[in-house]
């Protein structure tokens, strides 16, 4: 490609952006580079803060790479197409948009992130706070007598066998697999 000839196709502010924006383009045969890469991927950020990564295409390829990236995705479906073992449905994708509707969890959202973090707090805090007063705790347990740790552990126990007996009896009639 001629320097000369390459204009901006578009900016982008990551770098997958541009280099799944420059598939696309190879995809319909038209030839295209990246320009502010921010160092060969090492300092991403750099290309952030230059303005984004630049997709450039030859001049008279202009018009139809905007028009092959303004196209919305298609997906055409043909007879040997591939269906869901479960309910012979067209599958549009990897997962069936009617057998997979189980709502499940992201792992990684910044509220998971927040809360697992709030919770690691709270562990240290008890944590340290336990151990500045363990010798308080234990001269304090050294005067209990032997009948009130009897008593507690009977009650421990007791309260131990209710929560396995009832955990096996709302288990007992689960059905999944």
């Amino acid at each position: 490609m001629d320097p000369d000839d390459l204009v901006v196709l578009r900016k982008f502010s990551q770098l997958h952006e541009a280099e799944l924006a420059i598939s696309v383009l190879d995809a319909a045969n038209i030839d295209a580079v990246l320009r502010d890469v921010g160092y060969g991927g090492f300092r991403p950020e750099a290309s952030i803060v230059g303005g984004g990564v630049t997709v450039m295409v030859r001049r008279s390829e202009l018009d139809a790479a905007n028009q092959v990236l303004d196209e919305p995705a298609v997906h055409e479906t043909s007879s040997d197409s591939v269906t869901c073992a479960n309910c012979g449905r067209v599958l549009r994708g990897t997962v069936c948009e009617f057998c997979d509707r189980d709502e499940r969890e992201p792992y990684m959202t910044p509220a998971n992130t927040r809360l697992a973090i709030d919770k690691m707090r709270i562990t240290v805090v008890v944590v340290v706070l336990a151990l500045f007063l363990l010798p308080t705790i234990i001269e304090r347990l050294k005067s209990v007598d032997e009948r009130t740790w009897l008593i507690t552990f009977t009650i421990a126990g007791g309260a131990l066998l209710v929560i396995v007996l009832f955990k096996a009896f709302v288990t007992s009639n689960d059905e999944r697999l």
